[in-house]
C-alpha cells in the first residue's frame, strides 16, 4: 500500500484576514485553533482541492483563492473559537515575543529557560500557555523552525553537511529522521527533487 500526505503552510498574516471574512468580523487575531490534529474529511478534501489547484497548476487564481478561503471556512465553523479578552491579548503579546526570541536565536542552543524569560513567565507557566496556544510544545517548535529553515538552506543549494551543523542538528541520521518526519523525504531526496 502506496501512502502520500499533503503539507500545506499558510502564513499567519495571510490566514488572518480569509479566517475574519469567514467569521464576518473585521479581524481575528483573537482566533485559536482547537487542535493543530484533527480528523474531518470535509477540511481535508478542502486542503486537497487546493494542493491540486497549485500542484497541477490547473484552475485560475481566484480558483485557488476560492479553494483557500473554503479551508478557513471550515476552520472558522468546525477547528476553532474566538476568545476576546484583554487577558488573552497580554499572553499573546507575551507568547508572541517568545516566538520572536526563537526565530532570533534559532541557531543557538535555545533552553526553554531562556525562551519563558524572554517572554517574563516562568519556566512551566510557559510551557503551559505556548502548548495551549501554539497545540504544540516550544521544542517542537523549536525543530520545525529549524527544519524550516534548513530547508530554505537547500533550496538554495548549501551543502548538506553545512546545513546539519549551522542549524542546529546532532548529525546526518538525526537531521534525516526530523526532515523525513515533515517532508515524507530524506534531506538528499530533497535536494535531488529541486534540481530536476
Amino acid at each position: 500500500m502506496r501512502m502520500s500526505y499533503v503539507m500545506m503552510y499558510i502564513p499567519a498574516n495571510e490566514l488572518e484576514p480569509l479566517v475574519a471574512n469567514a467569521a464576518g468580523r473585521e479581524q481575528a487575531t483573537d482566533f485559536r485553533v482547537g487542535a493543530t490534529l484533527m480528523q474531518d474529511p470535509t477540511l481535508s478534501q478542502a486542503i486537497l482541492e487546493l494542493a491540486r489547484l497549485i500542484t497541477n497548476r490547473v484552475g485560475s487564481r481566484i480558483e485557488q483563492e476560492y479553494a483557500l478561503y473554503q479551508i478557513a471556512l471550515r476552520v472558522t465553523q468546525h477547528a476553532g473559537r474566538f476568545e476576546p479578552n484583554a487577558l488573552t491579548r497580554k499572553v499573546d503579546v507575551l507568547l508572541e515575543r517568545a516566538r520572536d526570541f526563537i526565530h532570533t536565536h534559532i541557531t543557538e542552543d535555545l533552553a526553554l529557560e531562556d525562551i519563558s524569560e524572554a517572554a517574563n513567565l516562568s519556566k512551566y507557566h510557559f510551557l503551559r500557555l505556548f502548548r495551549k496556544q501554539f497545540g504544540i510544545t516550544p521544542h517542537q517548535y523549536v525543530v520545525s523552525c529549524r527544519i524550516n529553515a534548513a530547508r530554505h538552506a537547500l533550496d538554495t543549494g548549501d551543502s548538506l553537511n553545512d546545513v546539519i551543523y549551522r542549524h542546529g542538528f546532532a548529525d546526518l541520521s538525526h537531521f534525516n529522521r526530523r526532515f523525513k518526519r515533515i517532508y515524507g523525504m530524506t534531506p538528499r531526496q530533497y535536494q535531488v527533487s529541486i534540481a530536476s
